[in-house]
């Protein structure tokens, strides 16, 4: 593949073109186009269809005109605007009420009933805080915690302006992520992962290989594409394919982060993708390899080291 033609037909053609065409999975493709600084061209056919695409998707579902809306709003009266005087009157008029009525029965019953309706916030359900947490927030809301003081926040700005300084200069990391990204090199091949815990499991399937707990593992070898689906998600790359001692190919995926479109992602494969099977390495399955093997392992990358 010659980096010119990949840099004049990525932004006449398109990210998924540049996969099929190209034979490059999606990671390559976007990594490419931002090494070479690459950007869709929005007089190409590409685009025009993307755009056309996407207004058929919202059809049926479009909102009144938002400035309009908000303007007969406050016409009607329904924003009433506040002076700085109303605003500390509300305050202090609500402080007022709470020392009044906090310990009444009725208000706790009031309470409880809001609790029933509303419930627990999404994932919530059946958790509690640890007398630990309860005392940080207390302190926090107190303000007493060292981070709330004038020094605190200088101390944690000046910490965070080092580790911007250090990312934008050295190039090596994402700006905006604290992912250490980059080359590695496992039995003398090079691979480019996007994170410490995916180079750590690559170096962990290794190990299972020379101990001949499992037959191959492959980084990234394909990509599933949801051809249903207009917007949105409509790929994705498992991290590692593994071959076991049986002969079966099991997909591992490594989230350190469950994030929506993950989600989404994990879910339409499940759909459109039945028979494979995955594996997803959460944070408790990794930290627990980490302890039992990690030290074990040549050039884990340890999280304070």
């Amino acid at each position: 593949m010659n980096k010119n033609q990949f840099s004049v037909l990525y932004p006449k053609m398109g990210k998924y073109w540049c996969v099929k065409h190209f034979k490059m999975t999606e990671g390559q493709v976007r990594s490419l186009a931002s090494i070479l600084h690459l950007r869709l061209s929005h007089t190409s056919k590409f685009w025009k269809d993307f755009q056309h695409r996407a207004a058929l998707s919202k059809t049926g579902r479009k909102r009144p005109d938002q400035s309009k809306f908000i303007k007969k709003m406050w016409e009607d009266g329904r924003f009433p605007k506040l002076t700085k005087k109303r605003k500390v009157d509300n305050i202090k008029r609500l402080k007022k009420w709470w020392r009044k009525n906090k310990n009444k029965p009725e208000y706790k019953l009031r309470c409880k009933t809001l609790w029933k309706i509303h419930t627990h916030p999404r994932g919530m359900l059946g958790k509690h805080h640890t007398l630990k947490t309860r005392k940080k927030m207390s302190e926090n809301k107190k303000g007493n915690c060292p981070n709330w003081t004038i020094e605190g926040r200088k101390r944690i700005n000046e910490a965070l302006k080092k580790n911007m300084y250090y990312r934008i200069h050295t190039k090596k990391e994402n700006i905006y992520s604290p992912a250490k990204r980059g080359w590695r090199i496992i039995n003398r091949k090079k691979y480019f992962f996007r994170s410490r815990w995916e180079a750590n499991y690559a170096r962990y399937l290794q190990w299972l290989k020379d101990k001949k707990e499992i037959i191959s593992w492959e980084y990234e070898p394909k990509t599933f594409w949801f051809e249903k689906i207009r917007r949105g998600v409509r790929s994705y790359t498992p991290d590692f394919l593994v071959t076991e001692k049986n002969g079966k190919k099991v997909w591992h995926e490594v989230k350190g982060w469950m994030d929506s479109k993950s989600k989404t992602k994990l879910k339409r494969m499940a759909k459109y993708y039945p028979k494979e099977k995955l594996i997803v390495i959460d944070g408790k399955y990794y930290y627990d390899i980490e302890k039992k093997i990690g030290r074990l392992i040549k050039n884990w990358e340890f999280k304070n080291e």
